[in-house]
């Protein structure tokens, strides 16, 4: 005949269970929060690229308001 388990592997085995749940939605948020993270990581690549891009017309700009500053024969003293 079989032996019965006793009340402490019971016990034990019911918190292993308990332990194994909590660890799988421990996994399943870590899971989340990498797919998540990823986004953030994704979207700051693209504005990191259209502040450069941004950057680099505003520089065109300058570079064309001093041509034209020059053209125009203006410096800081006549406009002061």
């Amino acid at each position: 005949m079989p032996e019965q388990p006793s009340d402490l592997a019971v016990m034990t085995f019911e918190l292993l269970k308990r332990i194994q749940q909590q660890m799988d939605r421990i996994e399943a948020d870590v899971r989340d929060m990498k797919v998540r993270m990823t986004n953030v990581e994704a979207q700051m690549g693209h504005m990191m690229t259209s502040i450069s891009q941004l950057n680099a017309r505003m520089d065109r700009m300058d570079d064309r308001i001093s041509r034209i500053e020059r053209r125009l024969d203006l410096n800081d003293t006549a406009a002061q």
